[in-house]
C-alpha cells in the first residue's frame, strides 16, 4: 500500500517539475498498525487421579480367612477347595513319604488320595500355636479305610491317629509350606498289615486351645530347657543333664508307640536305649518356639545304627530322622511332651520298611520286621 502512494507522490513532483500549476501534491493517508490479539491461553486440564488401591488387610486377617476356607474345605471333601489355599508355588514335606509334594495341582491331588482312601474322614484341632507368619496345628483323624492307601486296598477297618502340622504363609495369607508329621505304622496296625499293637483310635476334639507368643522370660527359659534336652542328647549323651530338664513324674506320649511313657524311669530305659543303638547320634534343631507354658521344636536326628535298637539288630546304615515335639514346662521342667513322627521314615532308610506303593509293603508277613523301628524315634527330641 505504501509502495502505491509513494509512486503517486512521485508522479504529482514530476508533473510539477515539467511547469504544471501550483496544486499541492496530495497528503499521503496514515495508516494505523493493527495490532492481532494473542490467543487465548488454552484452558486448564483436569486431572483424574485414579483411586487408591484398598488397604490390604493384615496378614493376621488374611491367614484367618484362609485357615477357615480351608477347614470348610476338610469338612466338605473337597480337594479342590483345600488345593485353592495353597500358593501357586507350595511345597507340602510329609517325613516319610518318598519326597516332598510341590505346586497346587500335586497338593491338590494329593489331598484327592486321602478323600479317596477315607472317604468318610472327619478331624479336630486340639491345640493351635500361631506366631507371626506361622500356624503350628495339633490335630486328630478318625476314618475307615474304604480306598487304597500305600498300595494296600481298602479293609473297611476304622482307623484314628494325631498329628501335627507346621503351616508357614505367604504375604497374600496363601500356604507356601508345610511339614506334616503322622505316624503310617499306627495306621498299619489298625487296619491289620502290621502285627505290632495299634495305638488306640483318639478322640476328635471339639474346640482348639489357642496360643500365641508372649514374648516373656518364661518363655525363653522354657525355649532353654528344651535346649537343654537335647544337647544331653549329643554323641553318648549325658543322662543325668537329659533327666535333670524333666519333673520327676513327668509324661511322654510318643505317638509312634501305643502307651504313654510315664516317669522319669522310662525316660532313662528310652535315653539308654536309644544311645545303644545309636552311639553316634547327633540332634540339630530346625525350628523352635515357645508359646507361654509350651514349647514347639522341629528336629532331625542322623546317627549310626550300630546297636540293637527295639528289637531291631544293628544294621550299621545311616538313618536322617525328622520329628516333632510340643513339650508342656512347669517351673523350668518337662511336665508332659508329645512326639510326632513317622516310624516308617526311619524304617525305610535301614532298610527294614519298603518304600510306600511296593506290593510287598502290603504283605503282612513282613510287617513286624518293618515295624521294629517303629519304636525308634530316633529324632532324639523325645525327652
Amino acid at each position: 500500500m505504501r509502495r502505491m502512494y509513494g509512486a503517486l507522490v512521485l508522479a504529482v513532483m514530476a508533473s510539477a517539475a515539467c511547469g504544471g500549476g501550483e496544486t499541492p501534491p496530495p497528503k499521503v493517508p496514515e495508516t494505523t498498525a493493527v495490532t492481532t490479539p494473542p490467543p487465548p491461553p488454552p484452558a486448564p486440564t483436569a486431572t483424574v487421579e485414579a483411586p487408591p488401591p484398598p488397604a490390604k488387610a493384615p496378614l493376621a486377617d488374611l491367614i484367618r480367612k484362609n485357615e477357615g476356607d480351608f477347614i470348610k474345605a476338610l469338612m466338605a471333601h473337597d480337594a479342590k477347595a483345600v488345593g485353592a489355599t495353597y500358593a501357586d508355588n507350595a511345597v507340602s514335606t510329609m517325613y516319610g513319604a518318598p519326597a516332598s509334594v510341590s505346586g497346587k495341582d500335586a497338593i491338590t491331588s494329593t489331598w484327592q488320595k486321602q478323600f479317596d482312601a477315607f472317604p468318610d474322614m472327619k478331624g479336630g484341632a486340639s491345640r493351635i500355636f500361631h506366631t507371626k507368619d506361622v500356624v503350628i496345628t495339633e490335630w486328630a483323624v478318625n476314618a475307615t479305610h474304604k480306598g487304597e492307601f500305600f498300595g494296600i486296598k481298602g479293609t473297611d477297618k476304622p482307623i484314628g491317629f494325631s498329628g501335627v502340622t507346621v503351616t508357614w504363609f505367604n504375604d497374600e495369607g496363601m500356604r507356601k509350606e508345610e511339614h506334616v508329621y503322622w505316624d503310617v505304622g499306627t495306621v498299619m496296625s489298625q487296619i491289620g498289615v502290621s502285627k505290632m499293637k495299634a495305638r488306640p483310635i483318639p478322640a476328635l476334639p471339639t474346640k482348639p486351645e489357642m496360643f500365641t507368643v508372649q514374648n516373656t522370660d518364661a518363655e525363653k527359659k522354657n525355649l532353654e530347657v528344651g535346649k537343654a534336652a537335647y544337647a544331653a542328647m549329643e554323641g553318648k549323651g549325658d543322662l543325668k543333664a537329659f533327666l535333670a530338664t524333666m519333673d520327676e513324674k513327668v509324661d511322654w506320649d510318643d505317638m509312634t508307640q501305643p502307651a504313654t511313657m510315664k516317669g522319669r524311669g522310662e525316660a532313662e530305659k528310652w535315653f539308654t536305649a536309644m544311645h545303644k543303638g545309636f552311639s553316634d547320634g547327633k540332634m540339630a534343631t530346625k525350628n523352635a518356639w515357645a508359646f507361654g507354658d509350651y514349647i514347639v521344636v522341629e528336629s532331625e536326628f542322623t546317627g549310626t545304627h550300630t546297636g540293637e535298637f527295639m528289637g531291631a539288630k544293628p544294621t550299621k546304615k545311616a538313618i536322617n530322622f525328622h520329628g516333632l515335639d510340643i513339650v508342656q514346662a512347669k517351673d523350668g521342667k518337662a511336665v508332659h511332651g508329645w512326639w510326632y513322627a513317622n516310624g516308617a521314615e526311619a524304617a525305610m532308610q535301614l532298610g527294614l520298611m519298603k518304600p510306600p506303593g511296593d506290593a510287598k509293603a502290603a504283605d503282612p508277613k513282613a510287617a513286624p520286621k518293618a515295624d521294629a523301628p517303629k519304636a525308634d524315634p530316633k529324632a532324639a527330641p523325645k525327652k
